[in-house]
């Protein structure tokens, strides 16, 4: 489906796995049958093969305005530029021995979220991809799925209310103004995987089967 909504376009593969647009709506990057992170134009002509032999590789995303292509496989992140011609590299962030990195997703100026597990408990953390620079975000205790807002400012994700119901919370980016977006009560509510909209006015979640929109 278009960046607008408005029309749809086959891509020129079997399988699209994750597929992400690019920040200014002009390439598709997602993981294909083969194992190959690729990117395509809207119209799925063009097709640019970045990186080959990520059997298992899942959420790739743009970083760095579009340069650059995150993508999690085996507990670890990788960088490659996306026009391709160079060999992936490990995104560090901080990561250690027996931290599992996954879930990456790009932001503005150079800004990346991602959920860490350390000794079994998960964390969102946020990334600077111009200075290599990770912290951990307060308030995110057991928190999955993050999605950055367009301006960086905010980060929605998913954790556990009191009652050990999943719900998608919003935090500001250094951690405070932590806020419970839903309500939901199990099993009615499966709420995962939030994205903010483009104007970062509603953030679309997947709700029982269903994608609902809400104001942040």
């Amino acid at each position: 489906v278009s960046a607008g909504g408005s029309s749809s376009e086959n891509m020129p593969s079997n399988k699209v796995v994750d597929a992400e647009w690019a920040p200014d709506g002009s390439r598709v990057a997602y993981l294909d049958e083969g194992g190959r992170l690729v990117s395509v134009r809207s119209d799925g002509s063009d097709l640019i093969v970045v990186a080959t032999g990520l059997n298992g590789a899942s959420h790739p995303t743009w970083m760095n305005g579009g340069s650059f292509l995150v993508y999690a496989l085996n507990g670890d992140l990788y960088k490659v530029p996306s026009l391709g011609g160079s060999a992936p590299v490990k995104v560090t962030a901080g990561h250690q021995q027996g931290d599992h990195d996954s879930a990456p997703q790009g932001g503005p100026n150079g800004s990346l979220v991602f959920q860490r597990v350390t000794n079994g408990v998960s964390w969102v953390w946020t990334y600077n991809g111009y200075n290599d620079a990770a912290s951990k975000v307060a308030n995110t205790n057991a928190g999955t799925s993050p999605s950055i807002s367009p301006d960086g400012s905010r980060i929605a994700f998913i954790t556990n209310d009191h009652n050990g119901i999943p719900q998608v919370w919003t935090v500001k980016s250094d951690g405070s103004n932590l806020t419970q977006l839903t309500d939901g009560t199990f099993p009615a509510a499966k709420n995962n995987t939030p994205v903010w909209s483009s104007d970062g006015n509603q953030i679309a979640f997947a709700t029982s089967g269903a994608v609902v929109t809400m104001a942040p």
